[in-house]
């Protein structure tokens, strides 16, 4: 799927948020924080509410990818840590 985010920043270093829809109508939303550390993608049903997917990028290569269910619940979890180790959670 292609998606185009727009968005501004009040800060010169890039941080901030920016937004789209994708083609199925659902909403996403990328934050790059004020220290530009950590970039969080989110993915929310059509409502804007709803959490549907969430991925956490940190500078130190670690990471943690949620899902949620239909009801926006957690289902699953996967963190992995900057040295490649993958935990699982469901």
């Amino acid at each position: 799927d292609k998606l185009e985010l727009k968005g501004t920043s009040d800060k010169s270093n890039g941080s901030g948020v920016l937004e789209g829809v994708k083609a199925d109508k659902s909403k996403a939303k990328l934050t790059i924080s004020d220290d530009l550390s950590k970039t969080t993608f989110e993915v929310f049903k059509e409502d804007g509410k709803t959490l549907v997917l969430r991925k956490v990028n940190s500078k130190d290569k670690s990471s943690t990818e949620e899902k949620f269910n239909e009801n926006g619940k957690l289902s699953e979890k996967v963190v992995t840590r900057a040295n490649g180790n993958r935990l699982e959670y469901t």
